[in-house]
């Protein structure tokens, strides 16, 4: 008799290993991605606490007396991982009062 490796093991090695790639995956997704970086959810709950604490200065003084986002490579900002996407770079009242829905 030969003794070798069932089949039915050789499967479930392979199926066992697809499973937690998927699941890796998954975490990856939810995660937002690689450290440093942000997802748009989140960086759109950044821009409302950034929005609601400028609000309640009368938008006369800005959080932390920095911009959000600014652009790539981003310093000395509120989010600056958040730089990636073209609506943060520039937040203004207009954009705050329809972030916060006073428009």
């Amino acid at each position: 008799m030969r003794k070798g490796v069932a089949v039915p093991y050789i499967i479930a090695l392979i199926l066992g290993i697809a499973v937690v790639a998927l699941v890796g995956y998954w975490f990856f997704v939810i995660g937002g991605g690689l450290p440093g970086q942000a997802g748009e959810t989140q960086c759109r709950a950044k821009l409302s606490m950034y929005c609601n604490a400028w609000s309640g200065t009368g938008y006369v003084t800005k959080p932390d007396g920095e911009e959000f986002s600014g652009t790539c490579p981003a310093s000395a900002t509120y989010a600056p991982e958040c730089c990636s996407f073209s609506w943060a770079r520039s937040v203004t009242q207009t954009v705050c009062e329809a972030a916060l829905g006073q428009t």
